[in-house]
């Protein structure tokens, strides 16, 4: 059977992203009860986490347990997020932001690329506390989907365009 790749919208991706701006964020480690500054250059971030629909288009794959268009992607690994990256950089004609290595399967970063790519701890630290200078933005259950409130609907991005 014959895989029809669909051509992805580049301007609805665009209205999935925010800009994050400069700043410093305060790391600590509660194992080693040490603390760190990291400066954080502006950046783009999803406002959303990546649904299976998006996933599917991108990658002819939806790995997911719990299925549904509109629900977010799981049961991927860290390597499957980066190559979705390299994939959705490729569709939208970006330059890949990772490189990979098949036979070490080791990782390198071109933090020069215009492509897509996860954030850094620091940086999904900073965007979660929102501008405040606590460890999260708000309550966990006004701000984060979990298996205690998985029901109710946080996100709802509109266009539903890929």
């Amino acid at each position: 059977m014959e895989t029809i790749k669909v051509k992805i919208n580049r301007e609805a991706i665009d209205e999935l992203f925010v800009t994050i701006p400069t700043g410093t964020v305060h790391m600590r480690d509660d194992r080693t009860k040490e603390t760190w500054s990291v400066d954080i250059d502006s950046f783009e971030l999803s406002k959303f986490p990546i649904t299976q629909d998006l996933y599917k288009v991108v990658t002819d794959d939806n790995p997911s347990t719990f299925k549904g268009a509109r629900l977010p992607v799981e049961t991927v690994s860290w390597i499957d997020a980066v190559n979705f990256c390299n994939e959705l950089s490729n569709s939208l004609g970006k330059e890949k932001c990772y490189t990979i290595d098949l036979a070490t399967e080791k990782v390198a970063l071109n933090s020069k690329a215009d492509g897509f790519r996860l954030p850094t701890e620091a940086e999904w630290q900073y965007a979660c506390q929102a501008g405040t200078k606590e460890i999260r933005h708000g309550e966990l259950t006004a701000i984060a989907w979990f298996k205690n409130n998985f029901r109710v609907p946080l996100f709802a991005p509109e266009s539903g365009k890929f």
